[in-house]
């Protein structure tokens, strides 16, 4: 799985159900992909597309109590 498909689910994941933070969006599609081995490179990658998602997040809700 590639980066990019990872984020596109997250989103996707997000937009239906909102964000609570990035651990939980990791862990929700690593369940959902029935990945539960640290060795697996899909599983660090998502925690590192989540964490990079969080941090587009906050960062758009910055822009917007700026604006």
């Amino acid at each position: 799985m590639t980066q990019e498909q990872i984020s596109n689910w997250m989103h996707e994941h997000i937009h239906q159900f909102g964000f609570c933070n990035a651990t939980t969006l990791a862990e929700m599609f690593l369940e959902a992909h029935s990945i539960c081995d640290p060795l697996d490179p899909v599983f660090s990658l998502a925690l590192d597309v989540a964490f990079s998602i969080a941090q587009e997040i906050r960062d758009h809700n910055r822009c917007s109590l700026v604006s």
